[in-house]
């Protein structure tokens, strides 16, 4: 699956200094509000892939028994080849380690 996520940003978001904080002068005070008043916030745009893997027993007496499932998210990767690429490596691990496959001699 592929998705576009957009998030926003508010305005002075950076900025730490709780409402409630005493200030020294007035200057102090002006700056953090200021910020978080005036200045723009902004939107960031990233793209979510979702990767599954369903592995189903195909004899006859036990047809349809799922026997290995896994997902994984990525965000923007460099490249969608090498992360499926990567994905694909990593799920042939995971099912070698569990018995579920074994390697060829």
């Amino acid at each position: 699956d592929k998705s576009k996520e957009e998030a926003y940003t508010p305005a002075g978001a950076g900025l730490l200094i709780p409402y409630a904080t005493r200030y020294n002068n007035f200057m102090d005070y002006y700056n953090t509000y200021y910020n978080r008043i005036y200045n723009p916030g902004y939107y960031t745009s990233s793209t979510k892939y979702l990767f599954e893997t369903s592995l189903y027993l195909p004899n006859q007496s036990s047809a349809g028994k799922l026997i290995f499932s896994a997902q994984s998210e990525a965000f923007d990767p460099d490249t969608i080849d090498q992360m499926a690429h990567s994905y694909g490596k990593t799920i042939a691990k995971e099912m070698k380690r569990k018995g579920i496959v074994q390697q060829r001699k």
